[in-house]
């Protein structure tokens, strides 16, 4: 998980909660996003599904999680990159549940998404 990584690269522990607490908030969008794909397939996948390849330790913007885990710990890397870096994955996944918010039919799961696209803007914008 890419938080929970992004956790250790700093000894702030008001940081690291605050990355933990994106951790646990991002948990919960795979649980509501599986939730939208059984409304709209009627197929019961569970949460190991994104543990498989293709989908093992990829992000909604299709980035690797270790790659930009990698580019985060390189030298001369502050915080600051840190919280760039993650505002734009942020940003990322507000995009795509906006892209599927506007082509998907269930009612169910537009609700799903409608609530995934609120938790992405109220990250986003504290």
């Amino acid at each position: 998980m890419f938080y929970v990584n992004v956790s250790e690269l700093t000894a702030d522990t008001e940081d690291q909660k605050v990355f933990k607490i994106i951790a646990e908030a991002e948990e919960k969008h795979k649980k509501q996003i599986l939730h939208a794909y059984r409304l709209i397939t009627g197929e019961n996948l569970t949460a190991d599904i994104l543990n498989r390849e293709p989908l093992k330790g990829i992000m909604e913007g299709g980035v690797r999680i270790d790659d930009v885990v990698s580019f985060l710990k390189g030298p001369d890397r502050t915080l600051l990159d840190v919280l760039e870096v993650s505002m734009q994955l942020e940003i990322n996944a507000l995009d795509l549940y906006i892209k599927i918010f506007g082509k998907i039919e269930d009612v169910r799961a537009k609700k799903v998404f409608d609530v995934l696209i609120k938790e992405e803007k109220n990250t986003c914008l504290n």
